[in-house]
Parts: C-alpha cells; sequence; structure tokens
C-alpha cells in the first residue's frame, strides 16, 4: 500500500508525498512507533524501500487484509497513475481511496472528487472471479461516479496463431467499455499501462475476431507525458483525441440543438391546436370546420374522430404512442405500467401484427442512424430500406429493437444491406473530417495468407452510395478521389458466399453486410480483385 493512517490525528500518510521521500527516516521512526496503520485492517505497517522497485507500507504480521499482498506491478501503476492526475488535478486527487460500500474489497487505486464531479480508477494486474467483477461495478454505480478501468501491461497478452489481435480473459472482456471513439461499431474499449516504461497502450472498437477470447481493434500506444487526462470525465486521451472528443461532442450538441428546437415547435403547435379548440362552444354556436375540429382533437386534418364520439369523453392525459411514437392526449388505451398509450391513429393495428424480426438500426428526423439503444420513444423512427415507419419494442430480455408492421413486406436483408451501406459511407466521412481513424480492409498475403491490416489510403476524399454506371446498373458504394476518378467500388452483400466478378474495369471488393453491421471500420472482403501484396514478414523473406 502506498498509505498509510498516522493514528494521532486519523492523518493521511502518503508515502509518494514530497515531504516524506525528503524524510524516509522521519517515517520509517514513526512507522517503528506502532503509530502507522493500515487504513483497511487497522494493524501496524513498516515502511520497505529498497527490497522492491518502489517504496510502499506492509503489514508487519500476516492479517486477514484485502490489500496484504499486493503485486509490484499494482503498486508502481497506482504509483504513476496517481502522478500524473496529480499534475492535472491537483489536490483534488487522492490515492487508495477508502469509500465506505459492501461492494468495494480494497480502496480505490485514484480517485478525483471536484465538487459533484466524482471520478474513479480501477488497477487490475490479474483476472478476478465474477462475483467481484460485479461488485465492482455496482460499487461505482452507487457512489454515482465515472469510472475509469487501467489493466497493467503483463495482462496484454497476443495471439500467437492471429497477427495484430489479442487475447482477452473473462475478466477484461468484462470490463471493456463502450466511448465516443467505439460509435457505430459493437466494438469497445480497453486501456492497458507499462508504468515501468510510462506508456499507455488502448484499443478502440476491439471486436470478437474469433471466438471466444481473440479480439481485434485499432491499437494506439503513446508514452505518458503525452497523454492527455479529460477532466470532465477522467478519460486518458491520446495526441489528437481530446480535439476529436470535441468535435464528437459538438455534433451532439448540434444533434440536440435542432431536437429541442423541433419539440418547442411541437408544443408550441400543440398550445394552437388547444387554443382553436377551446374556443369551440357548441352552446354559443361558434362556427368550426370539421377539419379544424379534427384537428384540434387529434393533432393531424387526415384522421378525424368518430361523428358519434362526444368531446368532453377525450382524455386530457398525454402519453406517447406505443406505435407512431407521436405524444397526444387523444388516445383509446392507456398503459400505466410503461406510461404509453394507442391512439387513435393506430387503434386498428393489431399488436400481434407485428413482424417478428429486429431492426438494429434506425433513421431519426435527420436522416442519421440511430440504435434502439439510444432512440427516444417519443420520437418517430423510418425504415433505412422503405422509409416507412419503425416501431420501437423491448423485449423480456430487456433487448431493445425496432419492428415493421406486419403487412410491410420490406426484407430483413435489404434493411441490413442498406444499413451496411450509411455505415461504410459514416465512418468514410468521420476518417476525412477527422473524426476517427482510416477503416481498415483485411487483405490475405499472398505467400503465407495471414491477414494484413490495410488502413484506407490518403487520396480517399470522399464517398458516393448506389452509384448508377452508363449501363443502368448500380453499385453500392464508390470511393473516390478529389479528381472525381473511383478508388475502389464496394457491393455490400447479403449472402455469406457474396458475388464474384461484379465489376471488371475497376477495383472492388465484396463485404458482407452483417460484418460491416458488426464493426464498420473493419472490412474482410469476402471477394476483391485487389493487387495482391504480402506481409511485412514476407518481405523480409
Amino acid at each position: 500500500m502506498l498509505k498509510a493512517i498516522h493514528e494521532d490525528g486519523e492523518i493521511d500518510v502518503l508515502i509518494l508525498d514530497p515531504y516524506w521521500v525528503e524524510s524516509i527516516d522521519e517515517l520509517r521512526t514513526l512507522s517503528r512507533s506502532g503509530k502507522l496503520v493500515c487504513q483497511e485492517c487497522r494493524q501496524p505497517v513498516r515502511v520497505r524501500s529498497g527490497e522492491v522497485r518502489i517504496r510502499h507500507f506492509a503489514h508487519i504480521r500476516r492479517e486477514n487484509c484485502s490489500i496484504e499482498s499486493e503485486s509490484s506491478e499494482l503498486l508502481i501503476a497506482r504509483a504513476t497513475l496517481y502522478e500524473k492526475l496529480h499534475a492535472v488535478f491537483g489536490d483534488k486527487v487522492t490515492i487508495e481511496k477508502k469509500i465506505d460500500s459492501k461492494y468495494f474489497s480494497r480502496p480505490i487505486d485514484c480517485w478525483v472528487e471536484d465538487g459533484s464531479n466524482k471520478i474513479g480508477y480501477w488497477i487490475f494486474d490479474k483476472t478476478i472471479k465474477s462475483d467481484v467483477r460485479d461488485n465492482i461495478k455496482a460499487g461505482f454505480r452507487e457512489i454515482n461516479a465515472c469510472v475509469n478501468y487501467v489493466f497493467t501491461s503483463p495482462m496484454l497478452i497476443g495471439s500467437k496463431e492471429i497477427p495484430d489481435c489479442i487475447e482477452l480473459t473473462t475478466t477484461e472482456r468484462d470490463f471493456m467499455v463502450k466511448t465516443p471513439f467505439d460509435e457505430f461499431s459493437d466494438g469497445k474499449t480497453l486501456q492497458y499501462f507499462d508504468a515501468e516504461n510510462k506508456i499507455l497502450t488502448t484499443y478502440h472498437r476491439l471486436w470478437k475476431y474469433h471466438s471466444p477470447n481473440i479480439f481485434s481493434g485499432e491499437k494506439r500506444e503513446t508514452v505518458l507525458l503525452e497523454i492527455t487526462v479529460s477532466e470532465e470525465t477522467g478519460e486518458l486521451l491520446h495526441p489528437g483525441e481530446y480535439e476529436l472528443l470535441v468535435k464528437i461532442q459538438q455534433q451532439r450538441a448540434e444533434h440536440e440543438r435542432l431536437r429541442i428546437e423541433k419539440e418547442k415547435q411541437r408544443v408550441e403547435q400543440e398550445r394552437l391546436q388547444k387554443k382553436t379548440f377551446s374556443n369551440y362552444n357548441p352552446a354559443f354556436g361558434n362556427d368550426i370546420s370539421p377539419s379544424l375540429l379534427r384537428l384540434a382533437t387529434t393533432g393531424h386534418s387526415s384522421q378525424g374522430i368518430s361523428k358519434d364520439m362526444p368531446i368532453d369523453s377525450i382524455s386530457e392525459k398525454k402519453a406517447p404512442c406505443m406505435y407512431c411514437g407521436q405524444v397526444t392526449s387523444s388516445w383509446v388505451s392507456f398503459d400505466g405500467k410503461s406510461g404509453t398509450c394507442k391512439c387513435r391513429e393506430c387503434r386498428n393495428i393489431d399488436s400481434n401484427a407485428i413482424t417478428q424480426y429486429k431492426i438494429y438500426f434506425a433513421l431519426d428526423e435527420h436522416n442519421l442512424l440511430v440504435s434502439p439503444d439510444n432512440a427516444e420513444i417519443e420520437k418517430k423512427y423510418r425504415c433505412p430500406k422503405c422509409k416507412s415507419i419503425l416501431f420501437l419494442q423491448k423485449d423480456e430480455s430487456s433487448d431493445c429493437y425496432f419492428t415493421h408492421q406486419a403487412d410491410c413486406h420490406c426484407s430483413l436483408k435489404l434493411i441490413n444491406r442498406e444499413i451496411a451501406k450509411i455505415l461504410i459511407q459514416k465512418v468514410v466521412c468521420d476518417w476525412k473530417a477527422g473524426l476517427s481513424e482510416s477503416p481498415i480492409i483485411l487483405l490475405e498475403c499472398k505467400t503465407c495468407h495471414e491477414n494484413i491490416r490495410y488502413p484506407l489510403p490518403e487520396f480517399v476524399s470522399y464517398v458516393t452510395l448506389d452509384f448508377m454506371q452508363a449501363d443502368g446498373s448500380k453499385i453500392d458504394v464508390i470511393l473516390k478521389k478529389s479528381d472525381d476518378k473511383i478508388v475502389v467500388a464496394i457491393s455490400v452483400s447479403i449472402s455469406k458466399d457474396g458475388e464474384e466478378g461484379l465489376l471488371e474495369n475497376i477495383k472492388y471488393i465484396v463485404l458482407d453486410n452483417d460484418s460491416i453491421i458488426k464493426n464498420p471500420y473493419v472490412w474482410k472482403p469476402l471477394h476483391n480483385n485487389l493487387t495482391p501484396i504480402d506481409c511485412s514478414k514476407c518481405r523480409q523473406h
């Protein structure tokens, strides 16, 4: 441990403090007097230096304490991370923070607290059991803190069989986190810290290359001196990532601004409709057209209410329709459990008449792809293929997804093909805008047949969907240079076998739509006519 408690006044004694670094003999005298104790078990501790690579406190006697046998890798990582954080946050950072919670088996390695903003860092130097993993997650949820998980470098194991891939333990897989750099992919992020050499290694967009534990992702490696720390979340960022994060946040803020603006327009429209309807009083013979009456009661001039329906039977309670997403008070049934209703426009929809297949992306009002987890029930979303309304659903396993009505004949394969095309366009545009790294094409070495990670060349300038050729045929995706010359054509296949020989005069690759939806940043061609190349190892021979 790097922190002990001075029994006289319950004062924290940090062995890394510059005062104690210069006064190590005084600290040893304090420990011999029995006044320094462990904050966990309250047993006496001694100063240890010279025998290991870092000064620390150790128990005099082996007791049943959760921190009595911490590895030197963990101690060095904790001390080095603390020094980095202290340079950013100053006295707001604490090392070995003891939290009064049943979920934490030991103190939090590093802790930053600035008003209501709380940031924790948990370092792993070994695998742990599933119940301990669950407790750590529950503990951070309980204290409502941002958490950053870091693994020591010995836990980073490269795959012996597959180049550029790593083998992940269950602990690493369980603590992968979704970051803004993993958007529009199934991938997640892991960070490894080589404290002795002061190097941070980050893998973004990690995806399962081979079940169960072989993963591939975008690797970044930077010396600690060049790492930036986000003051909001405490995230450890490589050079350029902070600026990228700002761009992503600006994009999200603009999207949110547009959403709020549209919501204000909707509220104002409802206010005007309510005002129009409140002026109507049959007793005084106000003249109001049937279409205006329908508009005032339902919000839609094309759909009215029954002539026999009394006006005062319309409920004043507003709720989003479970089918179309419209927030309305004109409903025929209300589900108090979910807070949703069935509006009059959707009254003839049979809840059992919804298609069984699940759609995991839809288009929002700005024609941007939205996943079900980020969708809002009061909004309307459209099918990427046929542009008809999709319904946001949630099953018993808490799996969120979109569905069509049963009478819709839109094919799931064609929907996923359209989603894959849009995702390809998205990642290429983000790359050219400086918002992400280049997409990777996995090519096969012509000699050893191992995979080569080949980034898109810089001279790719823009991307076009549904490119029409002179003969009337259509190409799914085209990548072009600034002079409008085609670099490569991409066909998104709905079959695992793909289609060969689609294009004879230009370079092409055929991609599987399902693999693109899982990770649009890594393209593994089913077929291609690109020039065969050798990997770096084969070129050396």
